[in-house]
C-alpha cells in the first residue's frame, strides 16, 4: 500500500488532520466525545511554532501526530504534567501530542515509524533536540522500543478524563533505524522538501499517459522503468532523479515506474521542481548531473515517464 507522508500546510490538510483525529480518537477509540462538527482541534494547531504530519493513501487521511516548539505560548503537555526539571539546561525543547493513525491502516510496516521519522526530522531542522509526550498506556512498549523514556508514573488527567504516562526522548537516544533514516534524508535533500512517498514492491509511482505533477528522487530502494510495449529499458537506485523530463517538456508521462522493491522517494511537486530550475543554480545543475550519471552509457534513455 502507497503512502505519501508531508507537512500539512493548507487549509484543507489541517481540516482532514482535525476530522481524521475525530475518526480515530472519539469514533474508533472513544477516547473523546463525539464534537458537533466531527473535528478535533485546539489552539496549538494554531501556533507557527507546531509542524503537523499528514500521511495520505489515495488522497485519503490515514495518519497524523505533530510536534509544537517550547515557546511562552506553552505546549499541549503542560497541561498533563510538568515536565521542567526532567529537561537538560539550554536544549531546544518541544512537545509530540496528537498522534492518530487509521484502524484500518495500523498494521501498515513502517507507517508510524515513517510518520514520527519525517516529524523528527522537522524537529531537528529547528534545532529541537528534546521532547516531550503525555503517552497512552497502550503504546508504552512501542515508545519505550523507540528511544522514549518514563519520568514519572502513570497518571490520571482531570482535564482530559485519560491516563497517561510523561515520557521524553532525546534525540541521542534515537534507534540505529530513525538515525539511519535521517542520514539518508540528509544526503538526498536537494531540495527543501519535507513530502515523502513510501511504496511496496510491485506498486506504480505512475504510469504511462499520466499527466505529470511531480518528479521524484529515490531515497532507498529500485524502480524499474516500463515503457508501454511492456520492455523494461532501466533501473534506477537511490539518488536518481525520476520523472522530471515530462515536468519540462509539460507533456504526459511516457513510460511507467513501478517499485522494484520497498521504495522511499522524495516527492517533488512541479511547481517547486521548474522554480528551483529557473533560480536555483547549483541545485539544477546537481540535478543535470543525476540525469546525466542515469542516461551515460544506456540506451534507450527513457526514465521518465
Amino acid at each position: 500500500m502507497s503512502v505519501r507522508i508531508r507537512l500539512a500546510q493548507s487549509a484543507e490538510d489541517l481540516d482532514a488532520v482535525f476530522q481524521l483525529r475525530h475518526r480515530v480518537f472519539s469514533e474508533q477509540e472513544g477516547y473523546i466525545a463525539a464534537s458537533g462538527d466531527s473535528r478535533m482541534v485546539d489552539r496549538f494547531d494554531a501556533f507557527p511554532t507546531t509542524g503537523t504530519v499528514i500521511a495520505e493513501n489515495a488522497g485519503h487521511a490515514v495518519g497524523t501526530s505533530r510536534v509544537t516548539e517550547y515557546s511562552s505560548a506553552g505546549t499541549s503537555t503542560d497541561e498533563w504534567f510538568d515536565f521542567t526539571p526532567h529537561l537538560p539546561t539550554g536544549v531546544r525543547a518541544g512537545s509530540a501530542s496528537m498522534l492518530a493513525v487509521d484502524r484500518k491502516l495500523r498494521d501498515v510496516p513502517g507507517l508510524v515509524f515513517s510518520m514520527m521519522a519525517m516529524l523528527y526530522s522537522w524537529a531537528a531542522g529547528r534545532g529541537i533536540t528534546v521532547l516531550t509526550a503525555a503517552t497512552n498506556p497502550d503504546v508504552i512498549d512501542f515508545a519505550t522500543r523507540h528511544g522514549w523514556r518514563p519520568v514519572g508514573a502513570q497518571g490520571f488527567s482531570a482535564d482530559h478524563g485519560l491516563p497517561f504516562v510523561p515520557m521524553v526522548l532525546s534525540f541521542s537516544d534515537l534507534p540505529e533505524r530513525f538515525v539511519h533514516f535521517q542520514e539518508k534524508h540528509e544526503k538526498s535533500h536537494l531540495f527543501d522538501q519535507f513530502e515523502r512517498g513510501f511504496y511496496n514492491p510491485g506498486e506504480r509511482l505512475f504510469a504511462a499517459g499520466d499527466s505529470a505533477d511531480a518528479a521524484y528522487i529515490i531515497i532507498d530502494g529500485e524502480v524499474s522503468v516500463v515503457l508501454p510495449n511492456g520492455q523494461t529499458v532501466n533501473t534506477l537506485r537511490s539518488g536518481d532523479l525520476v520523472g522530471e523530463l515530462a515536468l519540462i517538456n509539460e507533456s504526459p508521462r511516457s513510460a511507467t515506474v513501478v517499485a522494484s522493491t520497498e521504495l522511499t522517494v522524495m516527492v517533488i511537486d512541479r511547481g517547486s521542481f521548474l522554480k528551483t530550475m529557473d533560480n536555483d543554480l547549483p541545485t539544477a545543475r546537481a540535478l543535470m548531473r543525476i540525469v546525466a550519471r542515469r542516461v551515460v552509457g544506456i540506451v534507450p534513455q527513457n526514465s521518465d515517464g
